[in-house]
């Protein structure tokens, strides 16, 4: 397996990376892609448009009434 996308991940701006998210694929000829690096919070310690994003797709969908 070698890996395909990357993706630095801060806490915010003024911080160092605190992980590296990695996608592999095995047998695949694409080159290794640099994403755009995460940043979880902006200003005041508020999420960022991008974590907010991420967090609403991985949620859970309301229960079904009934």
């Amino acid at each position: 397996m070698e890996p395909k996308r990357m993706k630095l991940v801060f806490s915010d701006a003024s911080s160092d990376a605190e992980f590296v998210l990695t996608e592999g694929r095995s047998g695949s000829r694409e080159e290794l892609k640099m994403e755009p690096p995460l940043f979880i919070y902006q200003a005041h310690r508020q999420y960022t448009e991008s974590m907010k994003s991420i967090l609403t797709d991985l949620s859970f969908p309301p229960a079904a009434a009934g």
